[in-house]
């Protein structure tokens, strides 16, 4: 049995748990001065390019609000290519105001219409203020924080949401376990971040044989997978309160290896049987998840792959362009990150009239972008060459991140939500021990 949330009621009485809860709190987010991290109809996209890069975003409600809505409180978007492992986040300012009160600032959105990142709808979308995070703001947003294991985060809650095109939820967050990763200009972001946001460097995992069990399908990373998501999909300690049936009853206390408790029970019959498969592991991945791991533990750092576009500059001259790493000439320097000293019109500005002729402004989203070209070749230009007003135009390149078809086609609705229950009452169950 299952109660479906209708009102806001239903949370005031949910404040207990609910099914699949958000992994995040969302503050006093009731009427009543309690919290829930059980609001329902938040939304889940996805969208690929032709080159293979992923791109996935979340609309969160982080209060109640009505079914089929178009207002929203958040929104996140995550493009990963997995080839190459460059990842590019993006984030809005979160709306603190409750549509039950009159403090704060309202940040509400509506899902219907999202501009894409650097355009005049973006940087006009409000007085003062564009509609995505400036490059400082994302600097100090921890993003690797907690997508510390890989770009995109898995958890039943996730799992629980419809994808765009309203036929179901299975797989609409991409899933990309063990691949290349890393952040761009994560060397730009920490230098922009304050002293206590410098995490855009690469998390170290545990590697130890004893933690296979749970590590051979995916990463196990050393901050917030480690801290938060392991101690919760095991039930040692609950990141948010889920309902009771599924704090106490087995299999709806585990989410590992499988979200659907259904898949748990089917290969690992009882609660014991589970516990002979992963307890030693779970064990060895707690006493790694520490300050001070021992030796076993094996903490290894996640492996880069060179990047297909990047950075190659001149040292000599500062003439920088991006190109592919084979492409860098031996005496140039390349990397994954842009080149903060190189003159700002080396960089290509877009061809789609929805981006100006701004490269300086939109450097750093230039290679996000990936939608770049080659500049002028370090190689074919004098040894005295300045770039001041002479940088040549050259062909627009697609490379393997291009934004520009792809954000602008975004949405938080358009697509039927999904209700989520709140369980009254278990399926007959022995309590687990």
């Amino acid at each position: 049995m299952a109660t479906a949330v209708k009102s806001e009621s239903d949370l005031e009485a949910a404040t207990k748990g609910c099914d699949y809860p958000f992994l995040i709190g969302f503050g006093n987010n009731l009427p009543g001065g309690s919290k829930t991290s059980c609001t329902p109809y938040s939304r889940i996209g996805r969208k690929a390019n032709d080159a293979g890069s992923e791109f996935s975003w979340i609309c969160r409600t982080n209060y109640f609000r009505p079914a089929g809505g178009a207002v929203f409180d958040d929104l996140g978007l995550i493009g990963h290519n997995p080839e190459t492992g460059d990842t590019g986040f993006w984030a809005i300012p979160i709306n603190g105001r409750a549509p039950f009160a009159d403090a704060g600032t309202d940040l509400t959105i509506t899902g219907r219409q999202i501009p894409v990142p650097g355009t005049p709808q973006d940087r006009d979308y409000r007085p003062g203020r564009p509609f995505w995070k400036t490059i400082t703001e994302i600097s100090n947003g921890r993003c690797l924080y907690c997508h510390d294991s890989d770009a995109f985060i898995h958890s039943p809650a996730v799992h629980n949401q419809l994808g765009a095109d309203g036929t179901g939820f299975a797989g609409v967050v991409p899933s990309k376990p063990k691949g290349p990763y890393h952040a761009v200009s994560a060397a730009k972001l920490n230098a922009k971040a304050s002293a206590s946001n410098k995490t855009w460097n690469n998390a170290t995992v545990v590697t130890a044989p004893a933690a296979e069990p749970c590590t051979e399908c995916h990463r196990i990373a050393d901050r917030q997978t480690c801290q938060v998501f392991v101690p919760d999909a095991v039930n040692s300690k609950r990141a948010t309160t889920p309902d009771k049936y599924y704090q106490t009853w087995y299999p709806y206390s585990k989410w590992m290896p499988y979200h659907d408790p259904r898949k748990i029970r089917q290969k690992y019959a009882k609660k014991k049987d589970w516990d002979n498969a992963f307890f030693a592991a779970v064990k060895q991945i707690a006493d790694c998840c520490v300050t001070s791991p021992a030796a076993d533990c094996k903490m290894t750092a996640i492996a880069l792959k060179s990047p297909s576009r990047g950075c190659c500059r001149n040292p000599e001259t500062t003439v920088a362009f991006y190109t592919a790493a084979q492409s860098c000439p031996s005496s140039c320097l390349f990397g994954i990150d842009d080149c903060p000293d190189a003159p700002s019109k080396v960089c290509c500005a877009y061809t789609d009239a929805e981006y100006p002729d701004r490269c300086s402004s939109i450097h750093f989203m230039t290679i996000i972008a990936g939608t770049t070209c080659s500049g002028r070749r370090p190689t074919t230009a004098p040894a005295s060459s300045t770039t001041s007003g002479s940088a040549a135009r050259c062909p627009m390149r697609k490379a393997t991140y291009s934004l520009t078809t792809r954000l602008d086609r975004i949405a938080c609705i358009g697509w039927p939500a999904r209700r989520p229950r709140m369980p009254i009452a278990p399926l007959p169950e022995p309590r687990a021990a």
